[in-house]
């Protein structure tokens, strides 16, 4: 038996919940899991890319590597302030329409890790939402907040798509 019944529960808990990576867009809230997430960077320069999706306005060097930049806010159609101190990269390794590739998602701030059960996601609602419904797995609570998980790969599946 445990000597803290409460930790041996929230250590249980959590071992049954995926983690999810919380990041402020604006005033909202969204998630990515942590399973594609490799790293988390304060911005570094960027080269634009002519003729480039509108929210995939360049490109970026990380370790080497040349990186697609998406921000996230306008990839979701929400409006794009100044960066700020807070402003982060995120490098995912991405899956979608059958390759694995390497993008860097523009966030106002990286918050916290998450651990969400499965009972705990609701389904988005079909209206009252400005977010396409297909790039959305589900919305959590996280106190008195709610938090968008996104759905990762269909950020870029159509444009792979449209790219092939």
């Amino acid at each position: 038996m445990s000597a803290n019944p409460d930790a041996a529960e929230t250590a249980e808990s959590q071992a049954l919940a995926a983690e999810y990576l919380t990041v402020a867009l604006n005033d909202d809230l969204f998630a990515l899991p942590v399973g594609v997430v490799r790293e988390v960077l304060d911005p570094p320069a960027m080269t634009a890319v002519p003729n480039a999706p509108y929210y995939a306005p360049g490109l970026l060097n990380v370790r080497g590597n040349v990186v697609p930049l998406v921000d996230l806010r306008l990839r979701l159609g929400t409006h794009v302030s100044a960066d700020t101190p807070n402003t982060r990269i995120i490098v995912s390794e991405v899956g979608a329409a059958g390759e694995t590739f390497l993008v860097a998602m523009k966030a106002d701030a990286v918050m916290e890790v998450i651990y969400v059960r499965p009972e705990e996601v609701e389904a988005m609602p079909d209206h009252g939402s400005s977010w396409p419904s297909e790039l959305v797995d589900g919305v959590v609570r996280v106190g008195a907040d709610f938090v968008v998980l996104l759905n990762v790969a269909a950020l870029f599946e159509a444009d792979l798509e449209n790219a092939a």
